[in-house]
């Protein structure tokens, strides 16, 4: 298919200028760019191109398939996926900053400053914290962050 359209837009090519006794191909005149005519005519053009353009937006808004968010198709795989990343990434922020207020031996973490250490490496023992105490580190985290 691909190679008919290409041989019916090579016939459809204008024949090329008969050549001069010199062999140059003679130049057209140029266009006049400041013709009142030609420039209302492409001012016509344009707008019906962008009115066009408009309806059919509108169109496909009307009907529904307006994507706001068209970047964001993922597989659910590939979201617990970034979910996981999320939590992981998370967890050893809210470690890291509980590690750095124990050493800092800032007031309001002082009761967990006996049992925090340095930042936890894999394999090592780490404090445990409840879910809920975790959820609201993390929310501080965040907030410090931004």
């Amino acid at each position: 298919a691909a190679f008919r359209g290409h041989k019916v837009r090579r016939n459809m090519l204008p024949v090329p200028p008969p050549r001069t006794s010199l062999g140059k191909i003679p130049v057209p005149a140029t266009p006049d760019f400041h013709d009142e005519e030609a420039a209302a005519a492409a001012t016509k053009i344009q707008a019906a191109f962008r009115g066009s353009k408009v309806r059919k937006s509108l169109a496909a808004a009307s009907l529904g398939k307006v994507d706001n968010n068209a970047h964001a198709h993922h597989t659910p795989d590939e979201e617990a996926a970034a979910t996981k990343i999320q939590a992981a990434f998370r967890g050893s922020k809210v470690r890291k900053s509980l590690a750095s207020s124990a050493s800092a031996g800032s007031p309001d973490r002082a009761d967990s400053s006996s049992t925090a250490s340095s930042p936890t490496k894999r394999g090592s023992p780490a404090k445990r914290v409840s879910i809920s105490e975790e959820k609201n580190l993390v929310n501080e985290a965040l907030d410090q962050g931004e």
